[in-house]
């Protein structure tokens, strides 16, 4: 019996990367500029790895420090940046109770310093990904300095019935084209 044994991690990577691959598989259609893409929430590059063959650089943060194991999911580390930082709507510190989860929950004893994606000058972005538990909404708000220089196509995960990120998208011209199946959490956006 100790050989039909499956490692429950490795399975539930196994599904969340064919995930990751099916949702960007959805998206790639619509995107226009192949230079740069942005990975917020990129854990340990299940989802970036997809972006490898198609775009020149790929930016990927996350507040835990994944990068040991990110650099198992990819070809070519020299086409990514791993940034460990929280991306928010502000320059600052706050915390959370535990890296194991990419929930950001502004009260715990874990640091997470936070940053926004505008900070960093990234030019030419055709696709961005924000998939933070529940922090996506301020993740947006401080990155429309740089999604209005690119209008980049954007899959932005929505959980728990919250749409405020999905909303505010549509507020400065995104249009929704639905939510992926099954999980119906991962929205689709490009600018109308």
């Amino acid at each position: 019996m100790a050989g039909n044994y499956q490692n429950p991690f490795i399975v539930i990577d196994t599904i969340k990367t064919a995930h990751c691959r099916d949702v960007y598989q959805w998206a790639r259609p619509y995107i226009k500029d192949f230079t740069a893409a942005v990975d917020v929430g990129c854990r340990q590059g299940q989802f970036a790895m997809n972006l490898e063959e198609d775009f020149k650089k790929i930016y990927c943060f996350d507040f835990r420090d994944k990068t040991k194991e990110f650099k198992q999911h990819v070809k070519d580390i020299k086409k990514f940046e791993y940034t460990v930082v929280g991306i928010g709507d502000s320059e600052r510190t706050t915390y959370t109770n535990s890296t194991r989860v990419g929930r950001i929950k502004e009260r715990g004893k874990v640091v997470v310093p936070i940053r926004t994606l505008d900070s960093f000058n990234i030019a030419d972005v055709g696709f961005i990904k924000y998939d933070v538990e529940g922090f996506e909404t301020k993740a947006v708000m401080g990155s429309m300095e740089t999604i209005k220089k690119s209008w980049p196509v954007i899959v932005v995960e929505q959980n728990r019935g919250n749409l405020d990120a999905v909303d505010l998208l549509k507020s400065i011209g995104y249009q929704c084209l639905g939510a992926y199946q099954p999980r119906n959490m991962d929205f689709l956006l490009i600018k109308q």
